[in-house]
Formats: C-alpha cells, sequence, structure tokens
C-alpha cells in the first residue's frame, strides 16, 4: 500500500468529490488530480550542467517549482527519489528541507569494487506512475531522461492521463520532449522564480 505526503499550499485547490473512476477519467482545470515524480539525481547533474558557476551552483526552490508544476491543481502525491551516500552527508539536510513539500524516497548510493558508483531510480519511479495512474487525472515527470519515453506512452495511451514533465532542455531526451504533453523548462531565464537567491 503506498501513501502518499499531503501536500499543504497557501491556497489549496478543492478536491474532486467524486470516488468512481471511470476508464477514460481525463479532466481538466482545477479539479484534475495530479501526480508529481522528481528524479532527484537526474535534475541535479542537469542543474550543475547549466550553473554558470561551478563554484556557485544555483539552488532549485522546491516548493515554488512544485507550486508551478501543480497550477492551481490538486495534488494527490508528490513524490522526490533521491540517492543517499555516506560521501555527502550534506544532503541529509537538504532532504530533511524537501520533505515539507514531497513524500522522499531514498536509497544507497552502490559503491563498486573497482569504485564506481550506480544510483538510479527509474524502475521504481516508472512503477509508480503505473500503479498511480488510475487514480490520476495528470502525471508530472521531473526527468529529462529518455527511458522513460515508453512509460510516458503507456500512460497517455492505456491510463489516458496526460503526462507533462520539467526538466532542463539541453539535456531532456529529444523524444521525450515529443512525447510529452507539455514541458517546462528549467533553464528557460524566464524560470527564474524557480531558483534560489544566494
Amino acid at each position: 500500500m503506498h501513501f502518499c505526503k499531503e501536500i499543504r499550499m497557501k491556497n489549496p485547490p478543492v478536491p474532486r468529490q467524486d470516488t468512481a473512476l471511470s476508464p477514460l477519467h481525463i479532466h481538466r482545470g482545477n479539479n484534475a488530480r495530479v501526480g508529481v515524480f522528481f528524479d532527484a539525481e537526474n535534475l541535479f547533474i542537469s542543474l550543475q550542467q547549466s550553473s554558470p558557476s561551478k563554484t556557485r551552483p544555483r539552488k532549485l526552490d522546491y516548493q515554488k517549482i512544485l507550486e508551478r508544476c501543480l497550477n492551481g491543481r490538486a495534488a494527490y502525491c508528490a513524490r522526490f527519489y533521491d540517492v543517499i551516500s555516506d560521501r555527502y552527508p550534506v544532503k541529509i539536510a537538504f532532504l530533511t528541507a524537501v520533505e515539507q513539500y514531497f513524500e522522499v524516497l531514498t536509497k544507497p548510493l552502490r559503491i563498486y569494487p573497482d569504485g564506481t558508483t550506480k544510483g538510479d531510480w527509474d524502475i521504481g519511479i516508472a512503477i509508480d506512475m503505473v500503479d498511480f495512474a488510475d487514480k490520476l487525472d495528470v502525471v508530472v515527470l521531473g526527468s529529462g531522461d529518455g527511458d522513460f519515453i515508453p512509460v510516458v506512452n503507456y500512460l497517455q495511451q492505456k491510463k489516458h492521463c496526460r503526462v507533462e514533465g520539467i526538466s532542463f532542455g539541453h539535456s531532456t531526451h529529444p523524444d521525450l520532449l515529443k512525447a510529452l504533453d507539455s514541458h517546462i523548462n528549467l533553464a528557460d531565464p524566464v524560470m527564474a522564480d524557480l531558483y534560489k537567491i544566494w
């Protein structure tokens, strides 16, 4: 059984009152039920690549980003997937702050004998999006990874969900951009308000 963190917004939208879902649960406007799924590692790497200064990279304001993703709609769930390691103890404080707005899911970074590392949530995120799809009208994917293209197509064609994306345009797979119903480009200068001020 899955539990999603309740999202408290300043002016929360009124949730839908109906309980029965039809196979074609396509709803738009403020009554749409939205599931937000953020691949933190993918966004962090893209953020580093886009930062004008390597010594003082920009920071994303995840509260504002969540509000932009919801756009006045109801948050059924908002999940933030990240990888943790003893190498990056500062990340614990970061994730504690993110927990104010997202349900945070973590897994340990795998470190192999040759020193290489591996840590991603791609399969877990894809399974969760499909698992929640029957309860959602809109799925928001926070990743530019092209591996999500098949699940985006599945959600649209089989689950009849609108799938929106938010990521950095320069590091987002072109075919993923084509597959999404809409996309927010975090690298666009008009999105400057989604960054924290140092």
